[in-house]
């Protein structure tokens, strides 16, 4: 019996360590809520042509009238959080996300591409992550690398679903990048005199702990569209190279689906 129990703590420990089980528990979570989303994809592979990566969306949440998704990347973590820090110090509420946005509008060519929408769910918007053990010279942190990726595969879907659209009617789907997470997420926010440029330290600050944030950078030297033909932007290299990403702490998934809700009257103004 004895046997059997250690045994079964091993195997517990082995599962544990995998982080499949937060996937899994967060996908049950979505399909058992009241509202108004269910699950798309599971361990979708998707291959971005653009850039050569390739990999398995751990999942992907989806409208029911499938006009909007979220790609999502799942990271259990133990005994740390991510503490986030503004370009500025000031931390202040943004509401524009750049989104993948697929759009088919009547009488005016299609759109496929990153866009700036302007969406209710009202968040700070962070630059920087700090995380215990990771150095502040790092060239590609942690979550540069996770949300570079991420981005990746989310134009790949979209670029495998842009057929999906209704001919009889206009449409527009759009797609949000989001990191999930087990850690604790923290706000960092300052005034200019706490700054000691001498020795590049903060003498002050003050922490908020937040269910959920987005960050916006650029996360990859890749600029290049999908297909220049198709892709609309402004030329401005910065907005190219720069997404946004949610990052969201795992016991808030839920809610923050139910408050990440798109002006459609807003998306028509990106056709």
């Amino acid at each position: 019996m004895n046997e059997t129990s250690q045994d079964d703590q091993e195997l517990l420990r082995v599962i544990n360590g995998s982080g499949f089980p937060l996937q899994i528990a967060l996908q049950n979570a979505v399909e058992s809520s009241s509202i108004d989303w269910k699950i798309a994809h599971r361990e979708h592979a998707w291959s971005n042509a653009n850039d050569g990566q390739s990999g398995f969306i751990d999942f992907v949440a989806q409208t029911s009238g499938g006009n909007d998704s979220v790609v999502v990347e799942c990271k259990r973590v133990k005994d740390t959080s991510w503490l986030f820090l503004g370009h500025t110090g000031i931390a202040k509420d943004q509401s524009v996300f750049k989104a993948w946005a697929t759009a088919y509008p009547h009488a005016k060519p299609p759109y496929f591409g990153w866009a700036d929408l302007r969406i209710p769910l009202a968040t700070p918007e962070g630059q920087f992550c700090c995380i215990r053990g990771q150095s502040g010279n790092d060239k590609n942190t942690f979550l540069e690398r996770v949300a570079a990726e991420l981005i990746s595969a989310t134009e790949a879907l979209a670029s495998e679903e842009r057929e999906y659209r209704n001919e009889a009617r206009e449409s527009c789907r759009l797609y949000f990048s989001v990191i999930v997470t087990t850690a604790p997420l923290y706000f960092a926010s300052f005034d200019s005199d706490a700054l000691n440029l001498a020795d590049g330290t903060l003498s002050r600050a003050n922490f908020t702990r937040v269910p959920y944030l987005r960050v916006r950078k650029q996360f990859s030297m890749n600029a290049k569209p999908l297909s220049s033909q198709d892709f609309h932007s402004q030329n401005d290299m910065d907005f190219k190279r720069e997404n946004t990403v949610f990052v969201v702490e795992a016991a808030h998934f839920v809610k923050f689906l139910g408050e990440l809700q798109v002006d459609k009257i807003n998306v028509r103004g990106i056709t």
